[in-house]
């Protein structure tokens, strides 16, 4: 139903047999908890135009191997993607905030590009990615603590943007493009 915009809290809290669902381009909400522990739902989900993912939303989607956002993305929350252990690929092309244990445990992820826009990291949001190899985020993005601890794989980093910041406050103006 194209009139629905938000995917209820809890709505689909333990259906354990649920394997599939695609999403319209209208849902612009997913609250608190509605996917957790669907631990048969797999594949991959296409959120497109999906602006705010609530805590826990697919916590516990085992199955899930490829989650894509558009540009409409905001904010996703607590837990919102937590012990998604199949989940390889991240598409985020777009988001301001991500939130604590947002992707704990996602022990598939092997590369990360976070959005450029992107403010704020919360605490352990990707705790435990034992995979993840490569980031690239923004060089201005606020990093709370503990967000890659026992990402054990972890052996590159890329700070994007800011270069120019970097270089005029270091007075090296004939450096700069």
């Amino acid at each position: 139903d194209k009139s629905v915009k938000i995917i209820p809290q809890r709505a689909f809290e333990l259906r354990r047999h649920l394997v599939y669902v695609e999403f319209h381009d209208g849902i612009e909400i997913i609250e608190m908890r509605a996917f957790v522990n669907c631990v048969k739902l797999r594949g991959s989900i296409k959120l497109l135009g999906v602006r705010v993912i609530e805590e826990g939303a697919f916590s516990c989607c085992c199955g899930l191997t490829e989650v894509e956002f558009d540009d409409k993305l905001e904010t996703i929350g607590s837990c919102a993607f937590y012990n998604c252990t199949s989940l390889r690929s991240l598409t985020m092309p777009s988001g301001r905030s991500i939130g604590t244990w947002a992707f704990r445990s996602c022990k598939q992820l092997t590369d990360l590009d976070l959005p450029g826009g992107l403010e704020t990291i919360q605490e352990y949001a990707f705790n435990n990615c034992s995979s993840l190899r490569r980031i690239a985020m923004p060089l201005s993005c606020m990093i709370e603590d503990n967000v890659f601890i026992d990402c054990t794989n972890l052996k590159t980093v890329d700070l994007v943007g800011g270069i120019h910041r970097t270089v005029a406050s270091l007075h090296l103006e004939r450096w700069r493009n």
